[in-house]
């Protein structure tokens, strides 16, 4: 018989927070935000592409553990399904990062026709969804680039106004944030942090 040893085990880290990515409209499970977070926290990454707001907030809710607390960052169209996931579970949820959310994305029924032949109630949907409350004690960070070309500060602003446990940070970037991308890494770390003080 082997002598017992502590090494032998295997580790298990009961502190590890699952990060989850809602990709935006013409984003995916391959493309930059989902890669780097793929790279630095092995995010969780659903497909969204051909859902439509409702089950884009079911697929969401399937990528939760329902035993730990998520930081879920949604990305424009995403970040629409990621409040629809934490107001239907805020139990779920230890953190929410908004990117560039598509809060107004109804005044774009023409950019996005080619989106309402697949997902129809898309427009319908997506004004409800942009209406939808932070739920109490879940805090988020809403990043808005000033040189977005589809959504405008204006919603941003008065999300954060109207939730006292969010915060906004403007930064000089367009829709895509690509310039602002990396510090993403030290917000969800910061985020993680958070979590584990709470």
């Amino acid at each position: 018989m082997k002598p017992f040893s502590l090494t032998s085990l295997p580790v298990i880290n009961l502190m590890t927070i699952p990060i989850i990515l809602a990709h935006g409209l013409n984003g995916s499970p391959a493309g930059a935000k989902a890669s780097l977070l793929k790279k630095h926290f092995n995010a969780i990454v659903p497909s969204l592409g051909a859902l439509e707001l409702p089950q884009q907030t079911e697929a969401l809710l399937a990528a939760m553990p329902e035993n730990q607390k998520s930081i879920l960052v949604g990305s424009s169209l995403g970040a629409l399904a990621s409040l629809g996931a934490v107001n239907t579970a805020p139990h779920k949820a230890g953190y929410l990062i908004l990117l560039a959310p598509a809060f107004d994305l109804d005044r774009h029924r023409d950019t996005f026709a080619d989106a309402l032949i697949t997902r129809p109630g898309l427009m319908e949907d997506a004004p409800r969804y942009a209406q939808l409350p932070l739920p109490p004690n879940i805090p988020c960070e809403v990043v808005q680039g000033m040189e977005d070309e589809l959504f405008t500060i204006d919603k941003a602003i008065a999300f954060v106004r109207k939730s006292p446990l969010a915060t906004l940070t403007l930064v000089h970037d367009n829709h895509q944030l690509e310039k602002w991308l990396p510090n993403l890494i030290p917000m969800i770390e910061n985020a993680i942090a958070a979590i584990k003080q709470s």
